[in-house]
C-alpha cells in the first residue's frame, strides 16, 4: 500500500470502532491524529467530558478528583470504550497489511499519536484499580479489536470506508456519507445483532488478565522506541542541505518542516516526486533539531514555504528549488 492507502485504513479503522463502542463520526478525514484529539470529527456524545478528564488526567488529576461519585465510577467503562477506537487504527493497518487477514501473534506497530494517548489511559486505568488493573492490558484490547476487524461486515465496513475516502476528491467523508456505507456493508446490522446477542457490544471491551501480553518493562522499552527518531542531527542535517545547495544562492531556494513527508509532499503536489533534483527531504532526530536546521538557513537567507508545518511532532526538514 502507499501512504494514502495506510492511512484511510488506519482512520477508518478509528471510525468503525468507534460505531461499534456507540459513538460516531461526524467525518471521516485522513488526518493523521488520535480520535481522542480530534473532537471536530468524531461525535463521543454523553462521554465526551469524561474521556477529556481521563485523556488530560496526568496533567489535570483534580479533575477527575471532582467528579461526582457515578461520574467516577462510569470512567472506567468510557476509558475502555476509547482504548478500543484508538485501538482501531493500528489494529485495522495490520489486517490490510495481511490481506485482510488476522494472523497469529502479530507484531503491536502504533503510531505516536496513538500511543502517547492509549498509554495515558493505561496510566489512568492502573491508578484507578488501585492494582487490579493488567500490566498486558493494551496488548490484549489489541488482539481484540484485531479479531472484530476478522469479521467480514466489519472488515467490508472498513475496506469500503478507506477505498471511498482515498477515492473522494478532499480526501473526506462526511457522516451521511460514513453511515451510509455503514448501511450499505451491514455493519449497522451486525451491531444491533451484537447487542441483541450479547446485551451490549461494549462488553467486548473487558481484557483477559490471564492472556499472554507486554510486561511492564515491554511497555516501556515501546515507548521509547515510539519517540525514537531517523538518526540525523543537526551537524549531518546541514550538511545535508549544503550539499544540496552547492554552488548556487541560497535565495533560490525555499525550507519547511513536515510530519508527513509522503501526504504532505507528494500527494500535495508540493514536489514533483521524479524530480528527484529539485528537492531534498532529511528526517531528523526530533522536532527541535529540525527546528534548528530550519532556523539556520533562514538565517542564511532561505524563505520558509508557504506550507511549512507548525506541528511539534514535525521532524522532517524539506528543501525545494523556487520555480
Amino acid at each position: 500500500m502507499n501512504s494514502l492507502e495506510k492511512r484511510a485504513y488506519h482512520e477508518a479503522g478509528h471510525v468503525v470502532a468507534a460505531y461499534l463502542v456507540g459513538y460516531s463520526c461526524k467525518k471521516l478525514e485522513i488526518t493523521g491524529k488520535n480520535p481522542l484529539d480530534n473532537n471536530e470529527s468524531y461525535d463521543f456524545r454523553e462521554d465526551a467530558e469524561l474521556i477529556y478528564t481521563i485523556y488530560k488526567y496526568k496533567e489535570y488529576p483534580d479533575r477527575y478528583d471532582d467528579l461526582s461519585q457515578s461520574a467516577k465510577n462510569n470512567c472506567r467503562n468510557v476509558a475502555s470504550r476509547a482504548i478500543i477506537v484508538l485501538m482501531g487504527g493500528p489494529a485495522s493497518e495490520s489486517v490490510s497489511k495481511n490481506g485482510g487477514t488476522v494472523v497469529a501473534n502479530p507484531v503491536f506497530t502504533i503510531s505516536v499519536h496513538d500511543f502517547e494517548a492509549a498509554d495515558t489511559i493505561d496510566y489512568f486505568l492502573s491508578i484507578v484499580k488501585q492494582g487490579q488493573h493488567p500490566t498486558n492490558y493494551l496488548q490484549e484490547v489489541y488482539r481484540q479489536v484485531l479479531k472484530l476487524m476478522g469479521e467480514k461486515e466489519v472488515w467490508n465496513a472498513v475496506t469500503t470506508l478507506a477505498n471511498t475516502v482515498v477515492k473522494s476528491g478532499d480526501k473526506k467523508l462526511e457522516r451521511k456519507e460514513v453511515e451510509k456505507i455503514l448501511l450499505e456493508t451491514g455493519f449497522l446490522s451486525y451491531i444491533s445483532n451484537l447487542k441483541q446477542n450479547r446485551g451490549s457490544v461494549r462488553s467486548s471491551s473487558s481484557a483477559a488478565s490471564t492472556a499472554t501480553g507486554f510486561t511492564k518493562e515491554e511497555l516501556e522499552k515501546l515507548k521509547k522506541e515510539c519517540k525514537k527518531g531517523p538518526p540525523v542531527n543537526k551537524k549531518d542535517g546541514v550538511i545535508k542541505v549544503i550539499n544540496f545547495v552547492k554552488g548556487m544562492k541560497y535565495s533560490n531556494f525555499q525550507i519547511g518542516l513536515t510530519d508527513d513527508p509522503e501526504g504532505d509532499l507528494f500527494f500535495s503536489g508540493k514536489i514533483d516526486k521524479n524530480d528527484k533534483d529539485s528537492y531534498i527531504i532529511i528526517e531528523t532526530l526530533s522536532h527541535s533539531v529540525a527546528r534548528d536546521v530550519l532556523m539556520y538557513f533562514i538565517c542564511l537567507g532561505m524563505e520558509v514555504v508557504p506550507g511549512s508545518s507548525k506541528s511539534k511532532e514535525a521532524s522532517t526538514v524539506y528543501v525545494l528549488q523556487k520555480q
